[in-house]
């Protein structure tokens, strides 16, 4: 039983879903910042911790325990769409412990976060802190699990990620597609974000493309929404869906450019954890269109990426976004336009190698 563990001065306690907890540690091994001599990941926390690390998606369970303590850590995945959906929860956190402190993945407005807070970014920003060596000998070194056996699975996780990984290759038959492509990207193609807003925006789903393939008149679809995003000016989801529709643009871009030169696996497809799986895609180059919720360096593909020093394109999507948001979406000629100077620079960054993590 998790209480059975006696609590340790300079100890945390992270209560995190298991699918969160290698992205958890590898954050906190490589906060510089970090003032905890020892990481202790639970199931459920003890009325005796002092110092918590809590998901935001489990507050509610764990809510009647954070009375008094001298500091808790709230971390927020889904950036501030997380603090939208716990903003309540996390108002009476503030109410009953010490201090409450946020980690984000995905880069709020500050004038957005109540300031009864204090917020940062959840992954440092710091490349050169994702060495490997120090990640898996003085950073496991300050870990354990109330689970049997779930440190020895963190330490071999790129190994058993690979042999999941080639399992999947041969299931989906996906192995000549592996063998014979040299680009790599795997994840949301950006349609995922774009239907979880329509709503929002007043996009009907029925003008939404069902995947990067077949037929899709762009210009259509930048037309209805960037009509739906300036009617919305200064709405805090407009950043998160003008990437989504950069990156949707980027991809089928590629995908029509390179072919069978790129590997893709799209969520909802089951996923091929190739940002994990050290054993495989070593030759491969990854795509890397930064984050869904925000444009920080790094967030957790990233950290992944710079952990086994693979070799990454990042497209800066940052003069995109400025395009983007200058057309005027009732003019087929702006729309145009921008689609074929966007064309050109996803083309471009990855003809010249765009800008490597390292």
């Amino acid at each position: 039983m998790d209480s059975l563990k006696p609590i340790k001065e300079g100890t945390a306690e992270v209560l995190v879903p298991r699918a969160f907890e290698w992205w958890t540690f590898l954050a906190l091994a490589t906060d510089p910042a970090s003032q905890f001599e020892h990481l202790f990941f639970v199931s459920k926390l003890s009325p005796e911790s002092r110092v918590v690390i809590l998901d935001a998606g489990l507050l509610s369970e764990a809510i009647h325990l954070l009375k008094d303590k001298p500091l808790v850590i709230v971390i927020l995945w889904d950036g501030y769409q997380s603090y939208r959906d716990k903003k309540a929860l996390l108002i009476q956190a503030a109410q009953l412990a010490r201090k409450v402190e946020l980690r984000f993945v995905g880069t709020p407005t500050a004038g957005e976060i109540d300031s009864v807070f204090r917020w940062r970014l959840l992954f440092t920003q710091q490349p050169e802190t994702y060495n490997s060596e120090t990640i898996f000998s003085a950073g496991l070194s300050k870990v354990s699990f109330s689970r049997p056996l779930a440190k020895t699975v963190l330490s071999q996780r790129t190994k058993l990620m690979s042999a999941k990984v080639i399992v999947q290759l041969i299931q989906a038959k996906k192995v000549h597609e592996y063998l014979r492509s040299t680009y790599v990207f795997c994840g949301h193609s950006g349609l995922a974000q774009l239907e979880k807003y329509s709503a929002h925006y007043g996009v009907d789903r029925g003008e939404m493309p069902k995947d990067t393939a077949g037929s899709v008149f762009e210009s259509e679809l930048v037309s209805h929404w960037m009509g739906a995003v300036h009617g919305k000016k200064g709405y805090w989801a407009n950043q998160v869906v003008i990437r989504a529709l950069l990156r949707f643009i980027a991809l089928r871009t590629l995908a029509t450019q390179i072919g069978n030169d790129l590997f893709l696996n799209f969520y909802p497809e089951p996923n091929i954890n190739a940002y994990q799986a050290g054993a495989l895609f070593k030759r491969h180059v990854f795509l890397d269109f930064g984050g869904s919720q925000g444009d920080e360096s790094v967030y957790p593909r990233a950290a992944d990426l710079l952990l086994l020093k693979r070799k990454v394109i990042r497209f800066d999507l940052r003069t995109p976004t400025t395009d983007l948001w200058n057309v005027r979406h009732n003019d087929q000629n702006s729309v145009e336009g921008f689609l074929r100077g966007y064309r050109d620079f996803v083309i471009s960054t990855l003809d010249h190698g765009g800008a490597f993590l390292s």
